[in-house]
């Protein structure tokens, strides 16, 4: 949920863990492709990200970076906004990568930062809520297969699927708050909207404004 979201990026500002979950937010990037993104690969001109390599463990458990990404279509270049380029740019240069960590380090340091919280959520699920903001905005779904480097439609349409999923779910629990409210004379509770003017998908606008107007 984007009030998640909100909560974890003003929780971790500042920390390398604040990059890993804008990217996996904002540009639905995978642990294994957020470890292995060097500075490199950041296009200040352009506001985008090249995707080209993924960071995995060898026969030997030794986590290495491969020169491919985990299919042909996962290949690709994410537009993201102005904002979270500078942030990505602005990283100390301690290694030739952005975040210098390997992803159980990212897996360990969510868990331990969304336990502090109180959420209930996986890393992964950045991934799965960036998929639901293209969603949300009618997005093509030739463009959100592009941008998530999904080779098929049908992993897109099972995210798809459960995040409408958890969306009837949250409407039946209203509902049924309401209902309740309106039998003991409480008025409806406010309902929290969220808008993104003129959406258009290759400004890099797929992360809610608000999110990083209040975390940058």
């Amino acid at each position: 949920e984007e009030e998640d979201v909100r909560r974890l990026l003003q929780h971790i500002e500042g920390r390398w863990l604040e990059i890993a979950v804008l990217l996996g937010a904002c540009a639905g990037m995978r642990r294994s492709e957020i470890c292995a993104l060097k500075f490199t690969d950041i296009d200040l001109d352009k506001s985008l990200i090249h995707i080209r390599r993924t960071m995995v463990k060898d026969d030997k458990g030794e986590w290495i970076v491969q020169e491919r990404t985990k299919t042909v279509k996962s290949k690709r270049d994410v537009t993201l906004p102005p904002v979270i380029i500078e942030k990505l740019w602005n990283r100390p240069r301690n290694s030739e990568f952005v975040i210098g960590v390997v992803p159980d380090t990212v897996s360990k340091e969510f868990i331990d930062t969304r336990n502090a919280l109180g959420l209930k959520c996986r890393f992964h699920d950045l991934r799965h809520y960036n998929a639901s903001i293209m969603l949300a905005l009618n997005v093509p779904d030739k463009y959100a297969m592009e941008r998530m480097g999904y080779s098929t439609p049908a992993t897109l349409k099972k995210v798809y699927q459960h995040t409408m999923t958890g969306k009837r779910a949250e409407v039946r629990l209203y509902n049924k708050s309401w209902g309740k409210e309106q039998k003991s004379g409480q008025s409806k509770p406010n309902q929290v909207k969220w808008k993104c003017k003129n959406p258009q998908p290759e400004e890099g606008i797929l992360c809610p404004r608000k999110i990083i107007a209040q975390n940058s």
